[in-house]
């Protein structure tokens, strides 16, 4: 099954799951998480992110349609300005 399918099966609910499981570093049920399983989760919520996720200004966040967008503040300003752009989707060649 390809990432995409699995994408389009996805849940909120199952984004949410498995974005807990790593950042505790644990199943619900208290398993650890390997490698695999925690570079997995994190590829399924960046694709999930890309698909089905809100705009957002947060910092390095997915958007919808794929775009990372990395802000920084200048000149002690409160206000984030978009400098890069960075299309994820198209770079990865499961999807």
């Amino acid at each position: 099954m390809d990432l995409k399918t699995i994408v389009s099966t996805m849940t909120p609910e199952t984004r949410e799951n498995l974005a807990t499981a790593i950042e505790i570093g644990r199943w619900s049920d208290g398993s650890k998480l390997t490698e695999q399983q925690k570079s997995s989760s994190m590829q399924a919520i960046i694709a999930w992110d890309a698909y089905y996720g809100k705009e957002t200004n947060e910092p390095f966040r997915v958007q919808k349609g794929g775009e990372l967008n990395r802000t920084v503040k200048k000149d002690n300003s409160k206000e984030d300005s978009k400098v890069d752009v960075i299309k994820i989707i198209s770079t990865n060649p499961n999807l």
